[in-house]
């Protein structure tokens, strides 16, 4: 089995920089792991000076000529959706905005097809449900599943199935943009209903959707952050790989490279004291002490500051010691 990431960008985007060190992260915990990616033209050609680093780290690269009229977004959806037909052999493929914080075992994936549920739940109780279904709706298509899969970590297979499967993929795909829906999510899920349930779930730590839950974080092999549309309030967002700042700070830096192993080498440094006030976890969680360290987060007074900034020093040990014993 080999990764594979799909990279399409330019100077002005944090895409490259994302899949630099998730890829990074990657050789850092399996170093014999073979990294394939799949890029565009335009991004082939603006891989230079510092940018050709990321070189280094990739096994094998396939570069796919678009009509310089295609713009961004469509190729990368037509690259994800066609990715079974350019790429041999079985592939783990990752999305830019994810960081490896633990090795894959291979006994994990068994199906042609496996993926991760959409916000780690039912798609009958997922936040996002209702957005979903009016999507789904509007572009005529069903969805009778009970898990809506996530397409950020899919486990897919070069097996007669896994190609006719992507094939469909494909072809709702480009059915949903004649219809001015470009994103990928509902003809993947329509395309899973159709051919009667094909997905199969893999384990949950190698898609660890802290946007919506912290609950796989502990155990997880790969962190998917959600940083593709950088949010604006940052006091929100639990780790500093989905702020904007950091990558703008990560851009200017004449030494990321090092930034970047930094982060590989302690993800949990990164993260803020705000990990336990995720607004979806917020709604779910209502109790007594949940409310008191709210009120210290969101408290401007000097002394809740020094009480928070000692909490997240303990939760960091926690979660480092925590790790040592699994390990041991």
């Amino acid at each position: 089995m080999k990764l594979l990431y799909i990279l399409v960008s330019n100077c002005n985007d944090y895409y490259y920089e994302q899949a630099f060190l998730s890829i990074l992260s990657v050789k850092y915990q399996m170093p014999e792991m073979q990294i394939s990616m799949l890029v565009d033209d335009d991004t082939k050609d603006s891989l230079v000076g510092p940018r050709k680093k990321i070189f280094e780290f990739v096994d094998e690269l396939k570069v796919v000529k678009f009509e310089k009229s295609v713009n961004p977004i469509v190729r990368s959806r037509e690259l994800k959706t066609t990715m079974r037909e350019k790429i041999t052999g079985d592939f783990l493929y990752v999305d830019v905005d994810t960081l490896w914080v633990a090795p894959i075992e291979e006994k994990d994936f068994s199906s042609d097809i496996m993926g991760v549920p959409d916000g780690h739940v039912e798609f009958s109780d997922f936040v996002g449900k209702k957005f979903h279904c009016e999507k789904m709706k509007s572009l005529n298509l069903d969805f009778s599943e009970k898990f809506y899969i996530n397409g950020g970590v899919l486990f897919v297979r070069d097996t007669p199935v896994a190609h006719q499967f992507m094939q469909e993929w494909n072809r709702y795909w480009r059915y949903c943009c004649e219809r001015g829906s470009f994103t990928d999510q509902q003809s993947l899920n329509y395309v899973n209903s159709k051919m009667g349930g094909v997905i199969q779930l893999m384990p949950h730590s190698y898609n660890a959707q802290i946007v919506f839950s912290v609950r796989y974080l502990l155990n997880a092999k790969v962190i998917h952050y959600f940083a593709t549309n950088l949010q604006s309030d940052e006091r929100k967002l639990l780790f500093d790989l989905q702020k904007k700042s950091f990558w703008d700070d990560l851009k200017k830096s004449e030494n990321y490279l090092d930034k970047m192993k930094n982060v590989v080498r302690n993800p949990n440094a990164f993260f803020s004291p705000q990990m336990v006030s995720v607004d979806i976890e917020r709604e779910r969680i209502e109790n007594l002490s949940y409310g008191l360290l709210c009120t210290i987060i969101d408290s401007n007074k000097t002394r809740a500051k020094v009480l928070l900034r000692m909490l997240n020093s303990i939760a960091q040990i926690i979660v480092s010691a925590f790790k040592f014993f699994q390990k041991n």
